[in-house]
């Protein structure tokens, strides 16, 4: 009896022990901070990482930073806010031709989803010259694939009137109240826009070429924090990919993610056309073509002016460790 007595009270007194070492060991858990810069309901892809234990399983605690535009979020990174951040190619391109030093490590949504909404008596992007255009800001996903499509459509970009309208909704009130003619925003919109006004251009048709959402690390952080860096990848393929495969779940966080009804169509519209489209790549590969592509383009719209290899801005290490964990996590 005594025996048994002095094992139970070992045990008690153990129990503390374990319980906190429990504790300390989730509380260990490699931080990362991650920059999203498109709508809640878009990058619900992405932020579905956070749920059902997939940065758990990966042994990473992944907190999702929300910035307006591309730009800011650039110059989170670069101040060390951030660890990534996920958004257009152009800015970084922008950056590293000014002598910006950070890489593009994957890239999920190379299907740009996007286009340019103006009201019904604006009949071809040809008819925007002299208008004004509502973007997010300077250098963002908007202004850069305005400009592309006003180029692709024979348009000089300084003959239009570009206005830093902030998110996505910003931009459509500001087009409902006449503030602009036209607006560039995520397809997720089509649904619901209200009547008296269309999607004008929709980059999949008249800018193919043109990546959507890549992900950004500085070489510090590859470096430094290539374990937590993989991780978090790894997290992300993984929510990517149970997405794609259960439509219905995705469909119920995303509205949960982006606060809205039930009924509200956008949710379902997005993710079918993305499916339709392959737009999202799980894998996250980065089309290198496309990368020097999008340079050339904003060679030619007069957004970079300094030569320079765009592939430099590449960096694969993260993502192919990142696929290892990933099937096998």
């Amino acid at each position: 009896m005594n025996i048994r007595r002095r094992i139970i009270g070992a045990c008690l007194l153990l129990t503390p022990i374990l319980l906190s070492s429990a504790t300390a060991m989730a509380q260990q858990l490699p931080q990362w901070k991650h920059g999203i810069t498109a709508s809640d309901l878009d990058s619900a892809f992405t932020t579905l990482a956070s749920t059902r234990d997939f940065a758990k399983k990966q042994g990473v605690d992944i907190t999702f930073v929300k910035f307006n535009s591309d730009a800011i979020a650039l110059k989170a990174l670069i101040a060390g806010e951030i660890d990534s951040y996920e958004g257009s190619p152009g800015s970084p391109l922008i950056g590293m031709s000014k002598g910006v030093d950070l890489r593009m490590v994957g890239c999920y949504w190379p299907g740009l989803t996007y286009g340019i909404y103006s009201k019904d008596s604006i009949k071809t992007p040809a008819e925007l010259s002299g208008k004004t255009i509502g973007i997010s800001a300077p250098s963002s996903l908007p202004d850069i694939l305005t400009r592309a499509i006003l180029t692709n459509n024979k348009i000089d970009p300084k003959s239009v009137n570009f206005a830093a309208l902030g998110t996505d909704a910003a931009r459509f009130n500001a087009l409902y109240a006449g503030s602009a003619d036209a607006v560039a925003a995520s397809t997720s919109y089509v649904p619901v826009v209200q009547k008296g006004y269309h999607l004008l251009a929709s980059a999949l048709e008249d800018a193919p070429e043109f990546l959507r959402l890549c992900t950004y690390m500085t070489p510090a952080a590859i470096h430094d924090r290539h374990d937590a860096a993989t991780r978090f990848m790894a997290a992300e393929m993984n929510a990517i990919k149970y997405a794609l495969q259960h439509r219905d779940e995705f469909l119920d966080y995303a509205r949960s993610a982006a606060k809205l009804p039930a009924d509200d169509p956008r949710p379902a519209y997005i993710f079918d056309e993305a499916v339709k489209y392959k737009a999202i790549d799980p894998a996250m590969t980065i089309p290198v073509v496309r990368v020097t592509w999008l340079k050339e383009l904003l060679v030619k719209t007069g957004s970079i002016t300094a030569d320079f290899d765009a592939a430099k801005i590449v960096d694969d290490t993260v993502r192919q460790d990142a696929l290892t964990r990933a099937d096998s996590h």
